[in-house]
C-alpha cells in the first residue's frame, strides 16, 4: 500500500488565525459522562482556518464557490518544491521545476504563522502555464501585511485554486499524489480541507 502522508495542520482553540478571522472554539451539547447517550460537540471558527482551500469568490464577487470547483482540481499530482525565501521569485531554476506542472506546493520552511508570499512574476507563469492548483505551507500567498490580496486575484481570477497553511514539513523535494478536498459548503469562498500526499 502507498505511504500516506498527512500534511494537513490539527485544528484547535491553540491553532493561529488571521487578525480578524474568528478564533476555533468548541463545546459539548451532549456528553455521555453526563448521562446523555452520546457525546455531540459544535465548533466555531472562520473558514480559513488551518489548512484550507481558497476558491475564486474569496476575491471575486463573481467567482465561483468553493462547491463550483471540479473536485478534480484537488486530487491528482502535484509537485513538492522547496524554497527558503522569504518571498518566491521566479528563477531559471524554478522555471525548469516547474515545467508540465499542473499542481505546485511550495514548502518554504516557515512558521505556520507567517507568509513566504509568491512574487508576481511567479504567479504570471503560473497563470500562463496552465497551473490548476497552488500550495502553500504559509498563511497566505500575499505578504502578511498586504491590503489589495492582488496574488489571490491574479491566481483566483484565473481559475487556479489555492492551499494554504500546509503542513509540509514532513515532505522531500518531489512529485507525489495529492488528496485535499474540501467540505461541500454551499455558498462558501473557502473551506478547510484534510489534504495528503500519496507517494507514487
Amino acid at each position: 500500500m502507498k505511504k500516506i502522508i498527512d500534511i494537513s495542520r490539527e485544528i484547535s482553540a491553540e491553532t493561529k488565525v488571521f487578525q480578524g478571522d474568528r478564533n476555533f472554539s468548541c463545546k459539548w451539547t451532549s456528553e455521555i459522562k453526563n448521562g446523555s447517550v452520546c457525546n455531540v460537540s459544535e465548533f466555531h471558527t472562520t473558514s480559513h482556518v488551518a489548512t484550507h482551500a481558497d476558491a475564486p469568490f474569496h476575491t471575486e464577487q463573481d467567482g465561483k464557490k468553493i462547491t463550483e470547483i471540479p473536485l478534480s482540481c484537488f486530487c491528482g499530482t502535484a509537485k513538492v518544491i522547496q524554497t527558503e525565501k522569504p518571498e518566491i521569485s521566479l528563477t531559471a531554476s524554478l522555471e525548469k521545476k516547474l515545467q508540465n506542472v499542473k499542481r505546485v506546493l511550495f514548502k518554504t520552511l516557515t512558521s505556520p504563522e507567517t507568509a513566504s508570499s509568491l512574487s508576481s512574476e511567479l504567479a504570471e507563469f503560473l497563470v500562463k502555464n496552465g497551473v490548476i492548483l497552488v500550495g502553500t505551507d504559509s498563511m497566505s500567498v500575499d505578504k502578511t501585511e498586504s491590503t489589495d490580496l492582488k496574488i489571490h486575484r491574479r491566481l483566483l481570477q484565473n481559475g487556479i485554486v489555492i492551499l494554504e497553511g500546509l503542513d509540509l514539513s514532513q515532505v522531500q523535494e518531489g512529485v507525489y499524489e495529492l488528496i485535499a478536498f474540501p467540505l461541500k459548503l454551499k455558498n462558501f469562498e473557502a473551506s478547510p480541507v484534510r489534504a495528503v500526499l500519496r507517494q507514487l
